[in-house]
């Protein structure tokens, strides 16, 4: 009698041993998972971001269509940010004032709270026509690049969003 209770207590105690190990290994591999997951979701919102962007500053004028013309332009009295005169013809007015715009209100007109931005439009050969903000130096950064026309000839615009 002693002998079968001995190994109930055993079977009981490895069961119990194995189901933790389980229950540890379950509990590690669904946290990677969920990490994982939680990166991927936000790199997915970053690029699809990064693509409105760069789409809505190459093919909008803006609303107002003039804001441009503004004194001192902020996310207060812009609706929409937009460096077109048409579509994939940029503004050289549009460009130089977005470009001194301030980064906060840059940030709240394009609706990109907490990552920082990169702008820049160059030529074919890489020469640097307008540049806002240092390049991308974080964990995450997504940049989309685009052809347009700036200052008569074809220029590559980028934008880039990056998280530190």
């Amino acid at each position: 009698m002693k002998k079968k209770g001995q190994a109930v207590i055993i079977d009981l105690f490895v069961s119990v041993s194995v189901f933790i190990i389980l229950m540890i290994i379950l509990t590690i591999t669904w946290d990677l998972y969920s990490v994982r997951l939680s990166n991927r979701m936000e790199y997915d919102d970053m690029i699809l971001k990064t693509f409105l962007i760069s789409d809505l500053l190459t093919k909008q004028e803006g609303v107002p269509f003039d804001w441009e013309l503004q004194e001192n332009p902020t996310y207060l009295t812009i609706d929409q940010i937009g460096l077109a005169e048409r579509r994939g013809i940029l503004s050289d007015i549009k460009v130089e004032k977005f470009r001194t715009l301030p980064n906060d209100d840059v940030s709240k007109m394009l609706n990109i709270g907490l990552y920082k931005h990169y702008f820049s439009i160059r030529d074919l050969n890489g020469t640097v026509y307008v540049s806002r903000n240092s390049e991308p130096s974080g964990r995450l950064a997504v940049n989309s690049a685009r052809v347009v026309v700036y200052k008569g000839g074809p220029r590559v615009m980028e934008f880039a969003l990056w998280k530190e």
